[in-house]
């Protein structure tokens, strides 16, 4: 029954029941040079209650691109702890129901228009969880649709967390053709229904996962942070036990020959859940925040002390 409960949520996490990826979401981009023009799906992480966002075009953008079932809002807090250590982050926003491959499209033009007003010196693309197939796929270099990165001086840092790179194992049977012929085509049926746009795209067997494309040359590392997620727990009840368990992938689903043979990929094991590792009410995500700054990608705190910066991390995650 639990397995059953893992693979209803596993699937519903990247269900379908929309076509395209069309957004009509747009944010203002000002700075100190006056307004620079507009950007599509890019927000101050708070799903586009404010109307402009402010950047420096001398500093590094971070861009946060959130997982299944969440939107930019979720991020709100992390896109907090960056700016605590000097820096700018922004949020992408994409409906988590469509086709990874035509979000990753979106992703891939909000980036070039980052790059087209403002030109920083360097971009962090951050994925959690699907967002990290979103955001390696926006940055690979043979894209079917021939979009590509823009030929500037900005270099690009890819993250992923929790991604599932080898496939969704619960959706295997989606790939098995064999399936479908004996059913008379009843499997695919399913599987659309599910999975949407994204059955043919998260199976172990499918295109996508077995030819995740090579990266761009402009992307000059891959932060790949696996997340070992037994014995993990998402929700308690007021007694302290489990009522709700955090495994959502596997290290088998996460590690792939196919993405981890890149000499530029460094690959990083978190003992963490699957949604505790980007942090949630009541609890920081002390293990992501400590591999950031060890990985050079979160600045260390320079502006608080070490008990004030502690105090302002138990501030941003409090319950509510």
């Amino acid at each position: 029954m639990v397995r059953l409960f893992r693979l209803l949520f596993v699937v519903s996490c990247f269900a379908c029941f929309f076509s395209n990826c069309v957004s009509t979401n747009y944010t203002v981009v000002e700075n100190d040079r006056g307004i620079l023009g507009t950007v599509e799906n890019l927000d101050c992480c708070d799903d586009f209650k404010q109307a402009t966002m402010w950047l420096d075009p001398y500093k590094e953008v971070v861009i946060l691109v959130h997982g299944c079932k969440s939107s930019t809002g979720h991020f709100s807090t992390l896109k907090d702890v960056f700016e605590s250590r000097g820096q700018q982050a922004i949020c992408f926003s994409y409906n988590y129901r469509d086709s990874i491959e035509d979000c990753s499209a979106q992703l891939l033009t909000a980036i070039n228009s980052i790059i087209d007003l403002v030109n920083p010196p360097l971009i962090t693309v951050v994925g959690h969880s699907q967002g990290g197939l979103v955001a390696r796929r926006a940055l690979i270099s043979n894209r079917l649709d021939s979009l590509a990165l823009q030929d500037t001086i900005t270099t690009i840092r890819l993250v992923t967390i929790s991604t599932p790179f080898n496939g969704i194992a619960a959706s295997s049977h989606c790939g098995m053709p064999i399936l479908h012929v004996l059913s008379s085509g009843i499997t695919v049926l399913i599987c659309q229904a599910v999975a949407g746009s994204t059955w043919s795209e998260i199976n172990p067997s499918s295109d996508f996962i077995i030819d995740p494309g090579k990266m761009s040359d402009k992307v000059f590392q891959h932060l790949k942070i696996n997340t070992d997620e037994k014995g993990t727990c998402r929700n308690f009840d007021s007694n302290g036990r489990c009522i709700e368990d955090d495994y959502v992938f596997g290290l088998n689903e996460q590690y792939t020959n196919a993405v981890d043979a890149d000499k530029r990929v460094v690959n990083i094991e978190l003992a963490a859940g699957h949604a505790q590792v980007v942090g949630k009410p009541g609890q920081p995500p002390f293990e992501l925040i400590h591999q950031l700054e060890k990985s050079k990608v979160l600045r260390e705190q320079t502006f608080l002390s070490s008990l004030d910066d502690a105090a302002l991390l138990a501030q941003l995650y409090r319950y509510y």
